[in-house]
């Protein structure tokens, strides 16, 4: 009886050990995997990163183009102002020379 109850003990222990290594070898598959996608979610950030950046970059240099018309006309405009604050003051002057 000693011997029967030892041996089924040994067959359930054997049993036990094989469904164990085969959780382990699903675990190392599943590691595995989970490490991969670790790295291509990293690669993934990284490259959000550097496009983020050059939007960033490419965002300011649209602004820049935005605001160089109104840069162009507020230029003209004191042209404008500057021509004809000369033409009055030779206007002023000729009135006063008598020319």
């Amino acid at each position: 009886m000693h011997n029967d109850l030892l041996q089924e003990t040994v067959v359930r222990t054997e049993a036990r050990a094989k469904s164990n290594s085969h959780r382990i070898e699903r675990l190392e598959a599943e590691t595995a995997a989970i490490s991969r996608i670790a790295t291509a979610v990293e690669l993934l950030a990284h490259a959000q990163k550097e496009m983020n950046e050059k939007l960033t970059a490419v965002g300011e240099k649209v602004n820049a183009m935005e605001q160089e018309p109104l840069r162009r006309v507020k230029e003209a405009f004191g042209y404008v102002l500057t021509a004809l604050a000369s033409l009055l003051a030779g206007l002023i002057f000729s009135w006063m020379t008598g020319a």
